[in-house]
C-alpha cells in the first residue's frame, strides 16, 4: 500500500478549475472525479478524469489519496456517498473563504493571509478544510515546522503562548488577543476598496428606490410608470433587452456573473452609472469611460450560512449568488429607506416547477440552481433592514418570493 498524499477533485468543472489554480501549487492534485461518463474518456485541465468506482480502487491503495468536492449544489449527497465508502478524508470547498470562488482568479486573498504569518511565532490552526491544510503550509514555509489542527475552538484557545489561526466559518465573534482572523479578511485588504464608489455613499440619502429585476412577470408598462413618475431605480444583467420597448431606463446598471460580458455590451448600455464587479475578469481589467465603476464582489454560496452584507460597497459587495442582493446592498449604501423589489419573481430554475427565469425567450438553462443560496441572501437583506430601520417590500407581481412583506405596486402611485 501506497500511503503518499494527493488529492482528487470531485467535479471536473469552472469550480473544479478554481480548486486547481488556487492549491495545485501547494498540495498534490493528480486527478478529477466526476460521474460523467463522457468527461471521463478525457483528461481534464491535463488530468485523468476518473470514475468513482476507480477513486475507490485508488483508495484501496492508497489511504492518503484524498477527495476535494468542488460541487455547489448536492455536495451533501456526494459526502454520504463517500462516507457510506469508508471514506472520511475529504473536504468542501464551499468551507474555504468565499474569495477563493471568484471568477477573477488571482492571489491577491492568500498574500494578504501569508503576511499575517509571523515567522518566529507558535501557532494553532482552528479548523479543519482544505484551507485549513494549505494555510498549515504556508505556516511550515514561514515557521519552518506545522501547527496543530483542532475542531474544538476552546481547545486552541486555552493554549498558552500560542496564536490561534481561524481558518473556517465561526457562528460567533471570537474576541481573543491570541486570535488571527485568516478567514474573513476581505475588509482589511486596500487592494479591493475602489475610492470612486464613494460618490455614491448616502447620494440618495431618505429616499426610496425600485430594484429591477428580470422575472417573467416584468411588464414594460411598469417600467413606463416608474419613467413617467420620476423614480429612482437599479436594474441588472440583461435588462437591455427591454429596452426598446420602453422610455426607462435604469439609473444604476449591476452586473456581476462573469457571463454578462459575452452577452452584453456594458461600455454602449443607455445607462449613467454601471457598477461591474471584478468577477467579470476581463472586463474588469480594461479601461472604460467615466461611467463604469468597478467594485470587489465576493461569492457566498454556502447551502446552509446566510451571506455577509456589506455595510462599506467601496470595499466589497457580497454576491450571495444572486445579484439583487447586490442591489440591495448598493441602495442601502446609497442611504436608501424603502426599497421596493419588481421583477423579482424567485421562481427560475428548478424553483417552484418554473421552466425559464426571465422575461425574455431563452433556451433551457445550462447553470445549476441556487434556490437555498438566494433565499439565505434574502433572508440576510432582510435581518439587515430590519436592525437598520430600512424598509424592503415585494411590489412583483406574482412569484414565489415571500421573504419580504408584499405591496401592490399600482397602490404605490395612486
Amino acid at each position: 500500500m501506497n500511503n503518499y498524499e494527493e488529492y482528487y477533485i470531485w467535479g471536473a468543472g469552472l469550480l473544479g478549475e478554481r480548486v486547481l489554480y488556487h492549491f495545485a501549487k501547494w498540495i498534490n492534485i493528480v486527478g478529477f472525479i466526476d460521474m460523467d461518463v463522457n468527461k471521463q474518456k478525457f483528461n481534464y485541465m491535463n488530468m485523468p478524469v476518473v470514475s468513482f468506482e476507480q477513486y475507490i480502487k485508488i483508495k484501496r491503495k492508497n489511504r492518503n489519496a484524498k477527495v476535494i468536492i468542488a460541487i455547489l449544489v448536492g455536495y451533501q449527497e456526494i459526502q454520504n456517498k463517500l462516507e457510506s465508502n469508508g471514506v472520511y478524508d475529504y473536504y468542501n470547498f464551499i468551507d474555504c473563504p468565499q474569495e477563493y470562488f471568484s471568477s477573477n482568479l488571482n492571489h491577491i486573498y492568500e498574500t494578504h493571509v501569508q503576511k499575517k504569518i509571523i515567522a518566529g511565532e507558535q501557532y494553532m490552526i482552528y479548523g479543519k478544510s482544505i484551507y485549513s491544510v494549505v494555510v498549515n503550509k504556508w505556516v511550515k514555509n514561514i515557521t519552518g515546522k506545522y501547527a496543530v489542527q483542532s475542531s474544538d475552538i476552546q481547545k486552541c484557545i486555552a493554549q498558552e503562548n500560542c496564536t490561534v489561526l481561524l481558518t473556517v466559518h465561526t457562528e460567533k465573534e471570537i474576541n481573543s488577543k491570541q486570535v488571527i482572523d485568516l478567514y474573513n479578511c476581505t475588509n482589511e485588504i486596500a487592494e479591493y476598496y475602489n475610492k470612486r464608489l464613494e460618490i455614491f455613499k448616502d447620494c440618495n440619502k431618505g429616499k426610496r428606490c425600485f430594484i429591477v429585476g428580470l422575472g417573467p412577470s416584468l411588464k414594460e408598462s411598469d417600467l413606463n410608470v416608474l419613467h413617467d413618475n420620476g423614480e429612482i431605480s437599479i436594474s441588472m444583467n440583461s435588462i437591455d433587452k427591454i429596452f426598446d420597448k420602453t422610455k426607462w431606463r435604469p439609473d444604476y446598471y449591476e452586473a456581476y456573473d462573469f457571463r454578462v460580458e459575452n452577452q452584453v455590451d456594458i461600455d454602449r448600455l443607455d445607462v449613467k452609472y454601471k457598477i461591474i464587479g471584478d468577477t467579470l475578469k476581463t472586463f474588469s481589467q480594461n479601461a472604460h469611460d467615466d461611467s463604469v465603476f468597478i467594485n470587489h464582489v465576493i461569492n457566498d454560496l454556502s447551502e446552509k450560512l446566510e451571506p455577509s452584507f456589506s455595510e462599506n460597497f467601496a470595499q466589497y459587495c457580497s454576491a450571495g449568488a444572486t445579484i439583487t442582493y447586490g442591489c440591495i446592498q448598493f441602495a442601502v449604501y446609497m442611504g436608501i429607506k424603502e426599497i421596493y423589489l419588481l421583477g423579482i419573481d424567485f421562481s427560475g430554475y428548478g424553483n417552484q416547477g418554473a421552466t425559464y427565469g426571465h422575461f425574455y425567450e431563452e433556451k433551457a438553462p445550462d447553470g445549476i440552481c441556487f434556490y437555498k443560496q438566494n433565499l439565505l441572501a434574502y433572508q440576510s437583506a432582510k435581518k439587515y433592514a430590519d436592525a437598520h430601520g430600512i424598509k424592503i417590500y415585494n411590489a412583483t407581481r406574482g412569484g414565489n418570493l415571500e421573504v419580504f412583506e408584499r405591496v401592490d405596486f399600482d397602490s404605490l402611485f395612486k
